[in-house]
């Protein structure tokens, strides 16, 4: 399906289950899963963005981390107000609700060089060629 629709982003994360939705008590996805799929997803399109996701950050204190390492290539750090996150609220416990966004940049700069990666600074363009 990637192939056939040649998006130039696809996020790929658990599910979470939250307690106020027809879904609440289901089972949650595993840090496994995500890794597997984002590594396969990794092999058959290797010129989209591909976040490793918060939701991933959540289920593991080193899922981002890990998803990068699996072919992940794009972290998106929350820099939403502060007094406004816990209004967005996909999933329970997520990371990073009480943070300051410079905190969260610092956290995501000291992540990447943790990995022996930069970040880049341009715009983010799609990674496919002009035809």
């Amino acid at each position: 399906m990637f192939a056939k629709l040649e998006p130039d982003m696809i996020g790929l994360g658990p599910f979470i289950s939250h307690p106020d939705t027809p879904l609440a008590g289901s089972p949650d996805g595993t840090l496994d899963q995500v890794l597997r799929v984002t590594a396969l997803t990794r092999l058959l399109t290797n010129n989209v963005h591909m976040p490793a996701t918060t939701a991933t950050g959540t289920i593991d204190p080193f899922g981002r981390q890990r998803a990068l390492q699996c072919g992940g290539n794009v972290l998106m750090p929350n820099m939403t107000p502060t007094k406004y996150r816990k209004l967005y609220a996909l999933y329970p416990d997520k990371i990073c609700i009480g943070d300051d966004a410079r905190k969260c940049s610092f956290c995501v700069q000291g992540m990447v060089e943790g990995l022996g990666r930069s970040i880049s600074r341009d715009a983010g363009h799609s990674l496919r060629k002009a035809s």
